[in-house]
């Protein structure tokens, strides 16, 4: 929930105030946890109560999946933390990351560029990496791409050009 003074905090299912509303911005729970970013811009977890699960040390934080959340760190990298606040995936130098979905999560890169007057983001490659940070794909396809379901994803090359990949049990 965000007040009239842009603060934001969490309501039980009944309507109360479980969270004070004090958080520069916040994300959704997933796993019992949510991200948060404090008043100073930095991104943390905390639980239902408000309690900090998750030291406030992140340049962005996103929502759990599949036991790992994408974060980032002061130099524009983002790396994939466990429940624990571990870095379990390194910082590498993605600007785009997405979560996991059948232990695959789609990531790459995009750079903004002014055409015709108007920036843009293109791609500059994206690919399919497992939770061990291992790169399953070359970065070949573009952003379009699908995330993975029931085993299978759509990776795209470009618009109305693509392959269907197809993943076994990646978890």
């Amino acid at each position: 929930m965000r007040n009239d003074k842009g603060k934001y905090g969490y309501l039980n299912t009944q309507g109360k105030v479980t969270v004070p509303l004090k958080y520069a911005n916040g994300g959704d729970f997933s796993d019992g946890v949510a991200p948060v970013q404090n008043t100073a811009g930095k991104w943390g977890y905390i639980d239902k109560n408000g309690k900090t699960v998750i030291p406030f040390k992140f340049s962005f934080a996103g929502s759990f999946s599949e036991g790992l959340a994408y974060v980032s760190n002061d130099r524009d990298q983002w790396g994939y933390i466990n429940k624990a606040g571990t870095l379990v995936i390194p910082y590498r130098n993605f600007n785009r990351v997405y979560d996991f979905h059948n232990g695959v999560a789609l990531v790459g890169n995009n750079k903004l560029t002014l055409i015709d007057g108007e920036l843009r983001y293109l791609d500059t490659g994206f690919g399919y990496m497992d939770k061990r940070g291992n790169l399953l794909t070359k970065l070949e396809y573009s952003e379009i791409s699908s995330s993975f379901s029931g085993g299978y994803a759509a990776g795209m090359k470009e618009l109305g050009s693509g392959v269907i990949l197809r993943v076994e049990d990646n978890k």
